[in-house]
C-alpha cells in the first residue's frame, strides 16, 4: 500500500559507545534527553512521515526525509491544527512552549532501557479529543512514569478535524483504493509502522507492542482491531471510554463523501486543487462532521462482521470507563420531564427503565441522567468484550469510580465540581501515574490508585494479562460470572451492573455521552 514506507529497514542499533543517550533510526541519528525520572530517556519530536502539507494535504502518509548528522529530539514538535483547551477547564494542564502547524506528524519515546538489546514491551498511546483535537504532547499522556516501571512509552500526533477525515468523491478516485476520509486512521498505522521497523534502537520489543488509548483514541483503537492495514502491528489492546460496542453500523463513505461535497462548497473550492490551496486557518475553521468511517479500505466492514469472522487485530483486551461519564456536561431534569421521556422512548418498557433510573424527584431524575450517561458507556465496553471473548480471544473490564479531590475553590467552565465526579478522562492521570502534574490535595487513596493502575497497565503490556505480585486478582470477564475491577476508594472485583446493561443494550441510543 501507498503510505508503507517503501524504506529498506536495517537492524536498529545504538551508536557505539553512546547508551540510550543516542540512538540510530531508519531515517538517522537522534540523541535523548533526561526525563522527569531517573534513569528514564526522553526522545522528543521524532518524525515518523513527511509533512502532510502541500500535495500530501488529505493523502496517506510518505515517508520521512532522512536527515545527516545528529537530530536533537529534545523537544516536542508541533502538534496539528485545532483547538485546545482553556484554562478553566477540567482537563486543562499548562503545555508550556507549543506551536500548532499543518506539519505536525512526529512521535515521542521514553525508555527506561539501558541498552537495545533489553526487548522491552512496548506501550503506544493514542490520544482522545473527538478527533477534533488532542496531541500526543499532552502532559497527561508523559510517558515518564509508566516507563519508569518497565515499558518503552510513545506517544505521537495525528491528523484531526478536516485535515484528518475529510472524505470527498474526488479525493476517493485519487487515491488508488477507492477511499477517503481516514487520513488520521492512516497517520496511526504509520505510526505504528515506524514503531515496528525502528523501537528496538530504544531498547522495546516490536513484538510485543501494546495501542492504548481513551475516548476518540478508544475508538481508534477498535478501529484498528478491525484494520487489514493494521494487523501485525500490535498484539495487545487497551480502550478507556470508547471502543467499537457491540460493533454494529459505522458511517459510510458516501454519506462522508456527500458531507465533504457540502464542506467544500461552504468554502467556495469547487475542485481539491482548490481546497489545498485554502490556509490551515480555513480548513480548521470550518464546520463539519468528521471521524472515522467505513470506507472499505482502512476500515474494510463493520466490527461485529470482522469479529464475527475472527479477523480482528491483536489478542487480549482491557476496555472500561469512568464511574460519571457525563461530569462533564450540565444535565438539567426535573421528575415530570425524564418520566415523560421514558414514556415516549421506551413504552411498555418505561417502568423497567424507571426501576433501574427512577425519577421520583428533579434530584433523583438528573442523578439518573448521569448514570444513564456513563452506563451507556460501560455497557457498550461490556458488549465489546462479548464479541472478544466470543471469537476466542480474552478481555478485562474495568470502572474508575475514583472522585479526585478537588482544590475548595475550584471552579471549572464544565460542571460544578460536586456533579463532576469521576468524569471522562479522569482515570488517565492515575494510568499515567503522575498525579503531581496537577496541584491537587490528593490523597494516599489516590496514589494506591494510580500505583496500582499503572502496574496493571504495565504488567498487561508485558504479558497480556494485568495480574502480578501484591495486586488484586482480576478476573477475565465472562458472561456466566460477569464481574469487573473497580478502582474506587478501594479496589477489587466486583460484579458489574447486569441488569442496567442488559436493558441499554436491548434499547440502543443514537444520542452522545459525555466526554472531550
Amino acid at each position: 500500500m501507498k503510505n508503507c514506507f517503501l524504506l529498506t529497514a536495517f537492524t536498529a542499533a545504538l551508536l557505539s559507545g553512546a547508551g540510550l543517550d543516542q540512538a540510530r533510526t531508519e531515517s538517522g541519528a537522534i540523541s535523548g534527553a533526561a526525563s522527569l525520572k531517573p534513569g528514564v530517556r526522553a526522545f522528543k519530536g521524532i518524525p515518523f512521515a513527511a509533512p502532510p502539507v502541500g500535495d500530501l494535504r488529505w493523502r496517506a502518509p510518505e515517508p520521512p526525509a532522512p536527515w545527516q548528522g545528529i537530530l536533537k529530539a529534545d523537544h516536542f514538535a508541533p502538534i496539528c491544527p485545532q483547538t485546545t483547551d482553556d484554562p478553566d477547564s477540567v482537563y486543562y494542564l499548562d503545555p508550556g512552549p507549543q506551536t500548532i502547524q499543518e506539519d505536525c506528524l512526529y512521535l515521542n519515546v521514553w525508555t527506561p532501557a539501558k541498552s537495545a538489546s533489553e526487548r522491552l514491551p512496548v506501550m503506544v498511546w493514542i490520544f482522545g479529543g473527538g478527533f477534533t483535537h488532542g496531541s500526543g504532547t499532552e502532559k497527561y499522556y508523559w510517558g515518564d512514569d509508566l516507563a519508569a516501571k518497565g515499558a518503552v512509552v510513545v506517544t505521537f500526533d495525528y491528523r484531526v478535524g478536516a485535515l484528518g477525515f475529510l472524505a470527498h468523491p474526488d479525493l476517493t478516485r485519487e487515491s488508488g483504493h477507492n477511499a477517503s476520509g481516514n487520513y488520521g486512521l492512516l497517520d496511526q498505522v504509520a505510526a505504528l509502522q515506524w514503531v515496528r521497523r525502528n523501537i528496538a534502537a530504544f531498547g522495546g520489543d516490536p513484538g510485543r507492542v501494546t495501542i492504548f488509548g481513551q475516548s476518540a483514541g478508544g475508538s481508534a483503537v477498535g478501529q484498528l482491531t478491525v484494520s487489514p492495514l493494521a494487523r501485525g502491528l500490535f498484539q495487545r489492546a487497551i480502550a478507556h471510554s470508547g471502543g467499537i460496542g457491540a460493533g454494529a453500523g459505522g458511517r459510510k463513505l458516501a454519506d462522508a463523501e456527500q458531507a465533504g461535497v457540502e464542506f467544500a462548497a461552504a468554502l467556495g473550492a469547487k475542485s481539491i486543487a482548490d481546497l489545498r490551496a485554502k490556509t490551515v486557518e480555513e480548513i480548521a475553521g470550518a464546520q463539519g462532521r468528521f471521524g472515522p468511517i467505513v470506507d472499505g479500505y482502512v476500515v474494510a466492514a463493520d466490527a461485529a462482521s470482522i469479529y464475527g469472522e475472527r479477523k480482528q487485530n491483536g489478542g487480549p483486551l482491557i476496555a472500561g470507563s469512568t464511574a460519571n461519564e457525563g461530569g462533564v456536561r450540565r444535565i438539567t431534569a426535573s421528575a415530570e420531564e425524564a418520566t415523560r421521556q421514558a414514556r415516549t422512548a421506551y413504552g411498555d418498557q418505561a417502568d423497567a427503565y424507571l426501576k433501574l433510573y427512577p425519577a421520583g424527584s428533579g434530584a433523583q431524575a438528573v442523578a439518573s441522567a448521569y448514570a444513564v450517561a456513563a452506563d451507556r458507556t460501560a455497557a457498550s465496553q461490556r458488549a465489546w468484550a462479548r464479541l472478544h471473548t466470543a471469537s476466542g480471544g480474552k478481555a478485562y473490564l474495568y470502572l474508575f469510580s475514583r472522585v479526585p479531590p478537588f482544590p475548595p475553590d475550584a471552579k471549572f467552565r464544565e460542571n460544578d465540581t460536586a456533579l463532576i465526579g469521576a468524569y471522562h478522562a479522569v482515570d488517565l492521570i492515575y494510568v499515567f501515574n503522575h498525579l503531581y502534574l496537577k496541584d491537587w490535595p490528593w490523597q494516599e487513596a489516590d496514589r494506591r490508585v494510580a500505583d496500582t493502575m499503572s502496574s496493571y497497565w504495565v504488567n498487561f503490556a508485558t504479558k497480556g494479562d494485568p495480574n502480578g505480585k501484591g495486586l488484586p486478582p482480576w478476573p477475565a470477564y465472562n458472561d456466566s460470572d460477569q464481574q469487573w475491577m473497580v478502582f474506587g476508594d478501594k479496589i477489587g472485583a466486583q460484579p458489574l451492573k447486569k441488569a442496567q446493561f442488559d436493558f441499554l443494550d436491548a434499547h440502543p441510543f443514537a444520542g452522545g455521552r459525555g466526554g472531550r
